[in-house]
């Protein structure tokens, strides 16, 4: 855990950024997407509005990508084993 709060600029921040967001890819008109939706009842993963917008304008380096996901993996398996508690 201590390991993923370093990669992701918890602890002391990062030389750079790894996530990058180009406000010039978010569409003016984006919030009046949110106008007929009911977000708090509906699935996101089934709309997909937000996941679009993102898939345009948030870019986040290969590298630092595939090491968070392994920590994160890493995580999942030691929180689903009971090693993370020492079980």
């Amino acid at each position: 855990m201590l390991d993923l709060a370093r990669l992701q600029g918890w602890l002391s921040p990062l030389p750079e950024c790894p996530i990058r967001l180009d406000a010039r890819k978010i569409p003016e008109n984006f919030l009046d997407g949110f106008r007929n939706r009911d977000c708090a009842s509906m699935d996101c993963q089934t709309c997909g509005y937000c996941e679009r917008i993102a898939a345009q304008a948030v870019s986040i380096s290969p590298g630092y990508r595939t090491e968070v996901l392994k920590k994160y993996e890493e995580m999942d398996e030691t929180m689903a084993t009971g090693r993370l508690w020492g079980v």
